[in-house]
């Protein structure tokens, strides 16, 4: 019996894909449906609904650890269960969960999580502002390639970019192991 399930995600890596060994691009090829380099030194992931192979993707992942700098990638599965692969702290870490199905007004539901979680994250660019920080003291690649790409600096934010994202996640991860807020389905 076989196990369905879809996801999708990215890795930003600390070089560029055709340094990669290919053997380790080959079995990222063997564990996703598609496998396509991204404009930011890494590469965007896709499991459609198809036959899961959790050991396929945990040993392309563990031979991506090397060049990995940052990534997640995002699974649900046929029996509603979550789960996403996250690098953190010099490795890829499992987190799982259940989808809770919300009334009709899901989307009025997640653009306020989301408001809640920006508005958190403003509070500590606030805090980080009255401290005498700017953007020029936490290095962010992201922001500088919005500025190679022509965003006035003037208008980036000191948590930018995957800083933001890993922020906010932290947040929402803690909100959702406090019973504040329940895990939702991405």
């Amino acid at each position: 019996m076989s196990y369905e399930a879809r996801g999708s995600g990215a890795i930003t890596m600390n070089r560029p894909v055709a340094e990669i060994p290919e053997d380790v691009i080959v079995q990222g090829r063997m564990a996703f449906t598609e496998v396509e380099h991204s404009p930011d030194n890494g590469l965007w992931l896709t499991h459609e609904y198809g036959r899961y192979h959790e050991d396929e993707i945990i040993g392309f992942l563990e031979k991506m650890a090397p060049y990995t700098v940052s990534g997640k990638i995002e699974f649900i599965g046929e029996d509603d269960a979550i789960w996403r692969f996250v690098w953190d702290r010099g490795k890829w870490q499992e987190q799982s969960g259940r989808i809770v199905y919300e009334p009709a007004n899901r989307n009025e539901r997640h653009s306020e999580r989301l408001e809640i979680l920006g508005c958190m994250a403003d509070i500590v660019e606030d805090w980080l502002e009255s401290k005498g920080i700017t953007a020029d003291d936490i290095p962010c690649e992201d922001r500088d390639q919005a500025i190679a790409d022509g965003e006035d600096p003037e208008d980036c934010a000191i948590i930018y970019g995957e800083d933001y994202d890993h922020l906010t996640g932290d947040f929402e991860e803690l909100l959702i192991n406090c019973g504040l807020i329940e895990r939702e389905a991405h």
